[in-house]
């Protein structure tokens, strides 16, 4: 199931391994590209039909790690745990708050 979102500008994003992680409907396609602050390459997948995105793989250090679009889920209990990690707080919004307890990355 897709859900197109429009004029978003942060996003919440859940890393899990790949293994884990199961398309219950629709097809994917890919597009293999550049991250335009960090220059490190990873593929997106979206849904052929709308555009949205669905996860991002990761390579390198994250090798087998999904980061999937909170948004597309449609099981969002796992958004209830409280994260381990930030990643790429150094574009949190101000008005965020750091999580007490989670480790806190620069980046990816």
């Amino acid at each position: 199931m897709c859900r197109k979102i429009t004029g978003a500008t942060t996003s919440l994003n859940l890393s899990i391994p790949s293994t884990t992680f199961t398309l219950t409907s629709g097809k994917l396609k890919f597009l293999r590209t550049t991250h335009s602050d960090d220059g490190f390459e990873f593929k997106l997948a979206f849904c052929e039909n709308c555009g949205t995105p669905i996860y991002v793989e990761l390579e390198g250090t994250m090798s087998g790690v999904y980061v999937v679009q909170a948004g597309s889920l449609d099981d969002t209990s796992p958004l209830e745990a409280v994260p381990a990690e930030e990643l790429n707080i150094k574009h949190r919004m101000k008005w965020i708050s750091t999580i007490d307890g989670a480790v806190q990355k620069e980046g990816y």
